[in-house]
Formats: C-alpha cells, sequence, structure tokens
C-alpha cells in the first residue's frame, strides 16, 4: 500500500491521487494537516512539502517523482503516454509556473498583502499571462500527465478563487470533460 502524505485542497497532492487512482495503484491519504501528519511530513520530507509518499521504505518527494514512480511500477493504464516528450514538458513548465504564482497570490491575499505589492503584482501578471499562453498554444488531448496537471490547477484556481478559469472557454471546455469522471469526481479539492 502507497501511503500519500498531503492535503485534500492541495492541487499538487490532487495529481498524484487521480494518477494512482486511474493506474489502480492501491493508496492511503495521509492528511498533512494533523497533528501526526505533520510530524510524519518532518520526517520524511527534508523540504517539508506535499505530497510526500512512500512506497515500502522508499520515500519519494514532489508529485512529479511521485507519478514518474507510479508510472513506472504500474505503466500508464487508461492515460495517454506522450508522443512527443518536449512540447508536453514546456506546457507542464507553464502549468506549474501559473500553479506556483497562483498560489503564492491565494497565500499573499490571504495574509492582507495588496495590489500595491510589486511581488504581488508579478506574480498575478505571471499567472494570467501563463494562462492566455496555453489558451492561445495548448490543445488538450485525450487524458494524459498534461491533462491531469491542467485541470487540477484550473480546478484549484477555480476554488480558490484566484482567477475566474471558467470563463475561458478552452479551459471550462476540459473542465466539464473530466468532471464525472471517477478519479477527478472523489478528489475535487477539499473532497
Amino acid at each position: 500500500m502507497i501511503q500519500v502524505l498531503g492535503s485534500r485542497t492541495s492541487p499538487f497532492v490532487r495529481r498524484v491521487r487521480i494518477v494512482a487512482a486511474e493506474l489502480g495503484a492501491p493508496f492511503e491519504l495521509v492528511d498533512s494537516t494533523s497533528e501526526s501528519g505533520q510530524e510524519r511530513l518532518r520526517a520524511w520530507s527534508p523540504l517539508q512539502k506535499i505530497p510526500v509518499a512512500r512506497f515500502g521504505d522508499e520515500v519519494v518527494l514532489d508529485s512529479h517523482s511521485i507519478i514518474d514512480r507510479l508510472i513506472a511500477e504500474y505503466g500508464y493504464g487508461p492515460l495517454r503516454a506522450a508522443d512527443d516528450l518536449w512540447p508536453e514538458t514546456r506546457v507542464a513548465h507553464v502549468i506549474d509556473g501559473a500553479l506556483d504564482a497562483a498560489i503564492n497570490v491565494f497565500y499573499l491575499r490571504r495574509d492582507g498583502v495588496g495590489a500595491e505589492v510589486p511581488y504581488l503584482a508579478k506574480q498575478e501578471a505571471r499567472v494570467d499571462r501563463a494562462l492566455a499562453w496555453l489558451a492561445e498554444h495548448w490543445t488538450p488531448e485525450e487524458l494524459g500527465l498534461t491533462e491531469v496537471m491542467a485541470i487540477t490547477t484550473l480546478d484549484w484556481m477555480r476554488f480558490r478563487a484566484v482567477r475566474p478559469v471558467a470563463e475561458v472557454p478552452r479551459f471550462a471546455e476540459l473542465l466539464v470533460r473530466y468532471a464525472d469522471r471517477p478519479s477527478f469526481n472523489s478528489t475535487r479539492p477539499g473532497v
């Protein structure tokens, strides 16, 4: 049984949960927000960032590494394997950049930082540029890792009201396309 340490609202943890579910990998989500979860996080990860997974005695850090480990063990299953790695990698980096900036925006706003702070404005602009680039240059295909990354990112932005992503037709269609798929439906932010 794979133990995945993380929260039910983290888009990075959700990626891992979706891929594990799609591949039929047996896993247990260990709540990192509890006191015991925080203890495990300090013990398992020098970075104290989620997700962290334990495959038997092996601890794997970061959602990308965890997903790579899942695919190495279970294959791609129903997920589309990348035909050409480099274009997909570029898209993945843009998605991750948008998500990292959006997380900064969310926490800065929550802490009361206003638009007069240049760092917040820079992060908001980064989110907007990344989303505009994705809307113009990326066409989702059958469900693969970049689609999982995009959906979890967009859903988190919508959940945290960081950006009105559902107003972009391409993003709205993507969010609706997989909303009822069990791996997505059962892992919605907060579920």
